[in-house]
């Protein structure tokens, strides 16, 4: 069942998120580039494309970690203002207060 709540992440939810979502950006990007490289022969050697090609999800990880670091004041801010943040999906309770243990998720 889709249900609806308001969060605010922490520092470190916020770099996880933004990390990962940066990695699958850079691997996309990356993709693109050398299947563009490949059909379009855009160089002799290609070396230099292919490099980058392959840093691509590593600076895309980069680049999300940096965003989160440098945004999360803002972030903080606005779910201040705002009462966290309106977010949908299937949730499930990992570690519920006082249990010190995982909960399984219900059927």
């Amino acid at each position: 069942m889709k249900r609806s709540f308001r969060s605010e992440l922490d520092l470190t939810s916020l770099v996880k998120i933004l990390g990962v979502c940066g990695f699958g950006t850079g691997a996309v990007v990356g993709a693109v580039t050398l299947l563009a490289m490949v059909l379009l022969h855009a160089n002799e050697s290609g070396m230099e494309e292919l490099v980058g090609a392959l840093l691509m999800p590593l600076t895309g990880f980069f680049y999300g970690v940096l965003n989160a670091l440098i945004g999360y004041p803002f972030y903080r801010w606005w779910c201040a203002r705002r009462h966290g943040q309106r977010v949908q999906g299937l949730f499930v309770e990992v570690e519920p207060p006082g249990s010190g243990g995982p909960n399984k998720a219900d059927p």
